[in-house]
């Protein structure tokens, strides 16, 4: 069994002061400093027509504080059973089966450990959504609606990744995804009716909890402009740009919370072999993309005039990323993308990144044999606060 906290004892405590401080509490609404709503929009291809929202709720960041998850979805198939959890990645090019496997940061083995117990989050993986929480079956209506506090989540931790629901069968086949946190992945147009669509059912059924806890209050509908969360940069990759010589596209997922280190994410597809290989650097540099010429972004940016040379940056190393890597050198820090089947996908934390420093500049992919071989490059555009999809 693998402990979640240091004192699992404190669980059903710090549930039940959580559940007190929300009792008489108005629910949450986008723009509280740390809720991130998750839209899927059925009329994309890979959603097969699953719509609505997942809300994680966190009064603070930080692993003693308890997330207040709601889901609230729609199906064209009332009855069906369908799973859903949190997976390790961001969707790639709308690809629901290239995102990882479960969110599970403490290493939860089902097969040694046993099946996920609701009354015992330590018994489940992180991202085990439906296992703490139940299985997706829709009403006559299509709708399912279910709540929880969960003392596993951080809103932080899963800033980047996504949420996959998939149908309960054998294969447990994927049939919708949605990333968490980016503006830009698949973005759904809204509309009043579309919002009030979404509105849930005024008797949502009573959440599973560690402890006894009231029936909350129905999620509020989401608005037509969303604010956001985080401060962050969705660099997105066009295939059909010509400076992205292998029709590469995607994102890299650039989030600076206020106070801590910045999280990085890349989900890049269409990285075929180059040169005869499977892996590729990326790097920030000093300039913009100028006429769609990846070789005007001139070096690595390096504003702290770090050498390498004396002071060697080391994958992994991060407490010491501040003085030993240049702060674009993302490949030494993250280390290089490995693409065998064309889709890369890492995420590392950077307390060396400052997003400040790093608008208006690019991001620049190229072959790890040959790094003159660039093979991809975006701008940076403005930061600004991201908050779901």
């Amino acid at each position: 069994m693998h402990a979640i906290i240091t004192a699992p004892a404190l669980i059903p405590l710090l549930s039940s002061l959580l559940i007190s401080a929300v009792r008489g509490s108005s629910p949450p609404v986008p723009g509280d400093p740390h809720d991130v709503w998750v839209y899927f929009n059925g009329s994309h291809q890979q959603n097969h027509g699953i719509n609505g929202v997942v809300m994680f709720s966190q009064s603070a960041f930080g692993a003693n504080s308890a997330t207040r998850v709601t889901v609230n979805l729609t199906s064209p198939q009332p009855s069906q059973r369908y799973l859903y959890h949190v997976h390790e990645w961001a969707v790639p090019g709308g690809n629901c089966r290239g995102t990882g496997d479960h969110w599970n940061p403490y290493s939860v083995n089902y097969t040694t450990d046993g099946k996920c117990d609701p009354a015992d989050e330590t018994t489940c993986q992180a991202g085990d959504l439906c296992g703490k929480m139940g299985t997706m079956i829709p009403d006559s209506t299509g709708r399912f609606v279910a709540t929880r506090l969960d003392n596993t989540l951080q809103v932080e931790s899963i800033l980047g990744r996504s949420i996959t629901v998939h149908l309960d069968d054998a294969a447990r086949t994927p049939i919708a995804c949605a990333t968490i946190g980016s503006k830009h992945i698949y973005p759904p147009t809204y509309s009043p009716a579309a919002s009030k669509a979404l509105r849930p059912n005024s008797n949502p059924p009573a959440p599973i909890s560690p402890s006894p806890s009231p029936s909350p209050s129905p999620a509020p509908s989401p608005p037509a402009s969303l604010p956001s969360v985080v401060q962050g940069v969705t660099v997105s990759f066009d295939p059909l740009q010509m400076q992205n010589s292998l029709s590469v596209g995607g994102s890299i997922l650039l989030l600076h919370p206020s106070g801590n280190h910045a999280n990085i994410h890349v989900a890049l597809t269409g990285l075929v072999p180059a040169l005869g290989d499977t892996a590729f650097t990326w790097h920030i540099g000093e300039f913009a993309v100028k006429n769609l010429d990846c070789t005007t972004t001139g070096r690595i940016y390096n504003p702290r005039n770090i050498n390498t040379r004396s002071t060697p940056c080391h994958t992994g190393d991060t407490e010491n990323f501040n003085t030993t890597c240049p702060m674009g050198a993302m490949s030494n820090k993250g280390g290089d993308l490995q693409a065998p089947d064309g889709t890369a996908l890492q995420s590392f934390r950077d307390p060396s990144f400052d997003l400040n420093l790093a608008q208006g500049r690019s991001v620049v992919v190229s072959s790890s044999k040959n790094r003159t071989n660039i093979v991809a490059c975006a701008n940076i555009g403005t930061a600004n606060l991201i908050y779901a999809p």
